[in-house]
């Protein structure tokens, strides 16, 4: 009963799977190491039965809005502080965004890491919910130069009186296609 007075925990961190080859460990300048062209749809395991599964595209906190068929996602080193993203589809470019270093992404130990959050307020009746989610998703290279992402998350709401929290993360591997 005090358990659910304080509300409801959800803890579901994934670990790397053992299966993949393992990240290249402190890749220096990440910005330049990255470049080069990745399928633009991933691939994942379900935690539940650890079966290898679609992971679609590139993560929430890089903001796309792919409009079309994917097949190839770009990476870019426009200048030493920015990186751009282009989505490619069929040979035509589909999006294409510029992300700068310290305001839409950090570096650490050989990963870029972007952030992300959101939050808000509904009253319906007597019941307020309020709620955030946060989080990142780190990019680096695995040995063979494929991109792994590592998402993580929390999120916490408020409905009535009854806090929900919850954490978690998910690994995503898209494969090289050139350098």
């Amino acid at each position: 009963m005090l358990g659910f007075l304080y509300g409801c925990v959800s803890i579901a961190p994934a670990p790397y799977p053992e299966a993949w080859e393992k990240p290249a460990t402190s890749i220096s300048n990440i910005e330049k190491r990255i470049v080069g062209d990745y399928n633009c749809k991933g691939k994942t395991l379900r935690p539940s039965s650890h079966e290898v599964i679609d992971a679609g595209y590139l993560p929430q906190s890089l903001h796309m809005n792919v409009k079309g068929s994917c097949d190839t996602v770009r990476f870019s080193q426009v200048t030493v502080s920015e990186l751009e993203i282009t989505f490619i589809g069929d040979g035509i470019t589909l999006e294409t965004k510029t992300f700068l270093a310290g305001e839409d992404y950090n570096t650490a130990d050989g990963w870029l890491v972007f952030k992300w959050s959101e939050g808000g307020k509904v009253r319906e009746g007597y019941a307020i919910a309020g709620g955030h989610a946060g989080g990142s998703d780190s990019l680096t290279l695995d040995m063979s130069g494929n991109l792994l992402v590592k998402s993580s998350f929390t999120a916490a709401a408020l409905i009535v009186v009854i806090p929900i929290i919850g954490y978690g993360s998910t690994w995503a591997k898209y494969e090289r296609q050139s350098n």
